[in-house]
């Protein structure tokens, strides 16, 4: 590897055209980090300058044998395609299930939350917890009392700003810039002492 921001004399040398060099091997690494291929060009081979860097970076990541190099990587870090590919319909599966469930699922038919729950309709589906309280006085039911707690709505409208990318400076493809202010100077710019 490098030693004082240096490579050893030869140490870009290959015998196949294919075989990777320790210096393509770094730019890989490198962009597999942070995601930048010409910061990770520039990290590699110093000498390179800004165009240079960016004409290097944009025919060596086009190479099959850089690109094999890279999905070796990738798959070192998250597993292959497949165990992505599975993680991620668990995890989907998962919150699909927190997502889309109802509380009235939870209570058996006929019982007192149950019946609430059923006048409710699909606004059962907001609600996160719930309290049914009978009043007895002489063993006679006088007053029924229901406490409900719903999901965040601040969450719930948070995740559907992010959704609909309101959170961001670009929107599909278009920068959205922050309305310029205009304060007026009141004269405070004018040089002294002249009129």
């Amino acid at each position: 590897m490098r030693e004082n921001g240096k490579w050893p004399k030869g140490s870009g040398k290959r015998t196949r055209r294919d075989e990777l060099s320790p210096q393509d091997k770094f730019a890989c690494h490198r962009y597999s980090i942070h995601g930048t291929k010409e910061r990770a060009i520039q990290e590699a081979f110093p000498h390179l300058n800004g165009r240079s860097a960016m004409a290097k970076a944009n025919r060596f990541f086009k190479k099959t044998h850089i690109n094999e190099y890279l999905s070796s990587i990738a798959s070192e870090i998250h597993g292959s395609k497949e165990q992505v590919v599975d993680a991620a319909k668990m995890v989907l599966d998962e919150l699909d299930l927190l997502g889309f469930s109802d509380i009235k699922d939870y209570f058996p038919e006929g019982s007192k939350e149950s019946e609430f729950l059923k006048g409710m309709g699909k606004k059962s589906r907001a609600i996160e917890s719930f309290e049914i309280t009978d009043d007895l006085i002489g063993g006679i039911v006088q007053r029924k009392t229901i406490k409900f707690k719903l999901h965040s709505k601040v969450k719930s409208l948070e995740l559907r700003g992010k959704n609909l990318k309101l959170y961001t400076d670009m929107i599909q493809g278009v920068i959205v810039t922050k309305p310029e202010v205009y304060v007026p100077d009141n004269g405070r710019n004018v040089a002294r002492g002249k009129s």
